[in-house]
This record gives C-alpha cells, structure tokens and sequence, in this order.
C-alpha cells in the first residue's frame, strides 16, 4: 500500500432526450454487455458500431471513448466508438523487456506498458530498440489506454525527458480508473496500486471545474462523490533510492 498528500467531478449527458446526430467524449462505467455509461450518458453499441484506436474487446470500465450516434429515447446507439488517450503515467524507466515490448517504471510496481510500433508515437527515444532506445533511468511520460489485461495499459504517445542522478528527485505521476467497488474512505486504487491518503498530511481534494480549472473539496466530499470507474490522477516524487514515491498531490479529473 503506498500513501498519498493532493486529488480533484463533472456534470453527465446531454440535456435533451432526442438527436439524429450526437457525440460525446469521456470515460466509460457501468459496461454490461452492450451496455455502458460514458460521463454518466447511457450508451449502447451493435455488431454494426465501428471502432477506431481499438476493438470491442478493448473497450472496459475507465476506457477514454468518444462515442458518435443517433440519441433516442436518451439513450446514445453508437455508430462509432473512436478510443483516447485515458491513462497517463510517468516517472522512471524501471525496467525494459524489448523482446516481449513492453517496459516498467520505477514507484510504479505491477504495472506493465506496451510499447507497439504501429501505435505508439515517440518523441526522444527511438522506443525500446533502434538508435536512442529507452535504458533504466530514463525519464518518460507515457500516455495510453487501460486494457482488457489487468493493470497492463498500451501506450499511444512516449515522451523522453533528461534523466536524474541517483539522489535527485525526479516526479512519478499516476492517472487511471478507479478500481475501489465500492469506495472505501481514504483509499484509491488505481491500475492495481493502492493509495492510502490519509497516511501523509497536508493531504488537499480538488473538484474540476468545467472549464478546467480545479476547486478545492473536502476528504469527505471528495469521497462522497467518487464512483468506481472515474478518473483520478495522483502525483509524488521520489529519488532512484527511494522504494516507493511520496505521495503529495491528486486530483479527479476529466482532461489529460
């Protein structure tokens, strides 16, 4: 269990009932079956719902969709459900596997990243192979998609920052669904890394603003309005010592 010190909830749907031709981007909750809410909308797809960025099977509480379609009934029917970059990670590289492509990164243990040369974009690195490859030590930030596999995300953009020295600070960040069914008090859990925010004070709550700005809520507040599948993100720091990040910064939100 690792602790945590500052994390910040958006209005749902659309205000009418009726419309030939809607669209609306977001985070997926409550799938069943065809079934599913995307910032609160209801939605639903068919064997005739194309999917862009992805596949059906990719599609999971947590998944950042923009979903187009016909709404009726105030039920969005999916013609197209296109996937975004929902997950956004960074810290130091851990560990790299170039065989199987994928990577870990350091405070961050029991996640997997898959690095895809037909879907990951690079910027400063040359991915896990090639003339600038990513080595233990180097500083990313990964953007990408939660996937079907447990507390493994593919990764859609890579970022290559300067590496630090074994005693300088360096910043770990988390962003993901909440995993916690139901939600427990003082917890986050987040692709399979739990988060105690009660352990480490001052620790601050925010609620984004519409237009993107955060305001500052209460422990229970926060908590009261928080729904298994949303998204927070969680930032610390650490040094490649440390074993695990310090936790001082969070926030539910709805933009990368």
């Amino acid at each position: 269990t690792l602790t945590a010190t500052t994390l910040s909830i958006e209005t749902e749907g659309f205000s009418v009932a009726i419309k030939d031709a809607a669209e609306i981007e977001g985070f997926v909750s409550e799938l069943s079956g065809s079934q599913l809410k995307v910032n609160g909308q209801a939605v639903t797809y068919s064997g005739t719902t194309q999917f862009d960025g992805g596949a059906v099977i990719d599609l999971v509480n947590g998944s950042k969709v923009e979903v187009e379609g016909v709404l009726s009934g105030g039920v969005l029917a999916a013609r197209k459900i296109s996937f975004k970059e929902g997950v956004r990670l960074e810290s130091n590289v851990a560990s790299v596997n170039i065989s199987n492509g994928t990577l870990t990164l350091k405070g961050l243990t029991g996640v997997t990243i898959i690095v895809d040369a037909a879907t990951t974009e690079l910027d400063g690195t040359s991915g896990l192979a090639g003339s600038t490859p990513l080595v233990v030590g180097d500083h990313i930030e990964v953007r990408g998609q939660v996937t079907a596999t447990l507390d493994t995300v593919l990764a859609t953009r890579l970022l290559k920052d300067s590496p630090s020295t074994a005693t300088d600070p360096f910043r770990v960040v988390l962003r993901g669904p909440v995993e916690d069914d139901p939600i427990i008090p003082d917890q986050i859990t987040i692709l399979g890394i739990s988060i105690n925010t009660s352990l480490l004070s001052p620790f601050t709550f925010f609620v984004e603003q519409d237009d993107g700005t955060s305001t500052l809520i209460s422990r229970t507040n926060f908590y009261a309005g928080l729904v298994p599948g949303e998204v927070a993100k969680v930032r610390g720091q650490m040094n490649n010592v440390d074993i695990a990040p310090t936790w001082e910064q969070g926030e539910k939100q709805n933009k990368l």
